[in-house]
């Protein structure tokens, strides 16, 4: 199925998930308050502030369930990777 975006609007929800590196928390805390002051919700994951064990964020069946568990929510409107890239490949 493919999704096309649409324009967000005040009061939507994006997904914030962390689908391959752990995250500076302090970064990702003044992110979140930065989203929220421009008047969206987020949702987010569980990996998005697990330890960083290993330079991963969870195991790559975990990271894949979180992904796949923002994209079907119908609140969601937009999902945001906190970090990475490096190790996405291993989620698929």
């Amino acid at each position: 199925m493919i999704k096309y975006p649409k324009s967000l609007k005040k009061g939507d929800t994006i997904g914030l998930t962390a689908t391959s590196s752990a995250v500076n928390l302090e970064k990702v805390d003044k992110a979140i308050d930065n989203i929220e002051k421009l008047g969206y919700n987020i949702i987010e994951t569980e990996s998005v502030r697990n330890p960083n064990i290993k330079c991963v964020s969870n195991t790559p069946e975990k990271r894949a369930e979180e992904f796949i568990g923002l994209w079907k929510n119908p609140e969601v409107k937009m999902i945001i990777e906190a970090r990475g890239g490096e190790f996405l490949m291993e989620t698929i």
